[in-house]
């Protein structure tokens, strides 16, 4: 087996492990906890991309990391998130190859994904979630992170059907 093959294979082991994280922040009743699993989430995440050498997804999740930590220790405000969502941006745009469309797809789901969380309803959360996970089910694919893809497509289901159930589509 080379190293590249083992490699694969442990991005794709962090990629359940942070799938698993991210399905139980789903199952948590409060924002506190929901921020402490996806914390731990976004950490396999950044193994599993940085394996996958998605330098565009490691810069904006390392700045995810961040943000799920501030907001689990309520420390995020409007003020700080904006800064967060700016240096993440703008790392990004220094640094990754944006002549490539794939390169822009975290940017905008971390645009998406922290209006849609922190400044939104329930309902409007869970449709900027959907929007999230559209984009990055296009990323992992993209970088072959399969077992993610999969957990993007459920998480995409699931969250539909929340909305159905509750006619909020």
């Amino acid at each position: 087996m080379t190293v590249g093959n083992i490699s694969f294979l442990l991005a794709q082991f962090f990629g359940f492990l942070s799938g698993l994280f991210y399905f139980i922040s789903g199952l948590q009743k409060s924002h506190k906890l929901i921020m402490y699993f996806q914390a731990i989430d976004t950490l396999f995440m950044i193994l599993a991309t940085a394996l996958l050498h998605g330098k565009a997804g490691v810069i904006i999740l390392c700045v995810v990391f961040i943000r799920n930590l501030l907001s689990y220790a309520g420390k995020a405000d409007k003020k700080s998130l904006y800064l967060l969502m700016l240096i993440s941006a703008a790392i990004t745009i220094l640094t990754v190859d944006l002549s490539k469309l794939i390169n822009w797809i975290p940017i905008i789901t971390n645009l998406i994904y922290t209006y849609g969380v922190y400044f939104s309803d329930t309902a409007k959360t869970k449709k900027f979630m959907i929007l999230d996970v559209i984009g990055w089910s296009i990323y992992d694919f993209h970088i072959k992170s399969y077992f993610l893809v999969f957990i993007d497509m459920l998480t995409m289901i699931f969250t539909f059907l929340s909305l159905k159930k509750h006619k909020r589509i």
